[in-house]
């Protein structure tokens, strides 16, 4: 029988439960076939929404619900989402990358920044973005200074995602499968954006359109897909289920290059913990560089009294 903490909560006890409530990142799929399931599941759903919006562009119909141009219909509301769930992989990585120990730079807030560049996609399918912000300043200044043709609006934003994007594919750079869709993104942002100022023009018209759009689909898509694949990427790694990279110094024992060593931190250490000591003879004492073997007696300790402090 459980025990119940007598100062807890009437309604819930002791609150035990909460420590096995599924968090966040186990939302990400782990195995293959469930990452491929999901990222064709996705792609299906863009390109039946792409093939109806082609459908009623070609009938010549109105259909408000499936034209991909305007907003409220169920492409961007569908889009909304996906770009939304972009930004909460864009939280997960922030969350476990931010534990990570050798990044002694801070390299890990881009994806902070990711979230918001997410977050502002989203919030661009669901209203005009920029004809909003174009507006407002419209009316603040009683002057109208960023016109529909205006290059000024899409040169911030294209700074500010080259900037964000840039820093990304860096990161990345550890998961290629991550690189390669984020690039792929990158290409398709460019078509869409070469399509919507006329500097890429095809004939007929409706197919200039379904151009554009399936330009500006295939890039969200690619960008959310490079988050899940990246968040599985570090969620993995953190829980030492990926494969080591082999020691780039051929001299090192054998032996001794397949003992994993956990490069991350996913544990709550209290803060007042003393920080780590190095091994007698080695660290404060010593005014010189290391050797290869008190590199490797001081990284064992370190290691040890790591998992000392975590078991307690």
């Amino acid at each position: 029988m459980p025990t119940f903490d007598p100062n807890s909560s009437q309604p819930y006890g002791d609150a035990a439960f909460l420590d096995r409530q599924l968090r966040l990142r186990e939302l990400i799929p782990r195995g293959p076939v469930g990452l491929i399931f999901l990222l064709t599941t996705v792609a299906a759903a863009l390109a039946l929404f792409e093939a109806s919006y082609g459908w009623t562009l070609h009938r010549g119909a109105t259909v408000p619900s499936l034209d991909l141009s305007a907003k409220g219909s169920l492409g961007g509301w569908f889009l909304s989402l996906m770009l939304l769930s972009a930004t909460a992989a864009s939280l997960v990585i922030y969350s476990v990358r931010r534990h990570r120990l050798d990044d002694r730079h801070g390299r890990f807030r881009i994806w902070l920044w990711a979230a918001v560049i997410s977050f502002l996609l989203a919030a661009n399918e669901a209203v005009h973005l920029g004809g909003t912000i174009r507006d407002l300043i419209g009316v603040f200044h009683g002057v109208t200074l960023l016109d529909d043709r205006s290059i000024w609006w899409p040169l911030l934003y294209g700074v500010l995602t080259i900037t964000v994007g840039s820093r990304m594919a860096f990161d990345m750079r550890g998961c290629r499968a991550s690189g390669v869709l984020l690039l792929l993104a990158a290409v398709a942002y460019s078509f869409a954006v070469a399509g919507r100022w006329g500097w890429i023009a095809i004939q007929p018209n409706d197919a200039n359109v379904l151009l554009r759009s399936g330009c500006e689909l295939s890039g969200h898509w690619a960008f959310w897909a490079s988050l899940v694949v990246f968040a599985r990427h570090v969620t993995m790694d953190a829980e030492g289920l990926l494969p080591r990279p082999p020691a780039s110094d051929p001299d090192e024992d054998t032996a001794d290059d397949q003992k994993p060593v956990n490069t991350w931190n996913l544990f709550h250490r209290s803060h007042d913990a003393s920080p780590p000591t190095a091994p007698s003879g080695i660290g404060s004492t010593v005014q010189r560089k290391l050797t290869k073997a008190e590199k490797k007696a001081l990284k064992e300790r370190l290691l040890r009294d790591r998992a000392a402090r975590e078991s307690r």
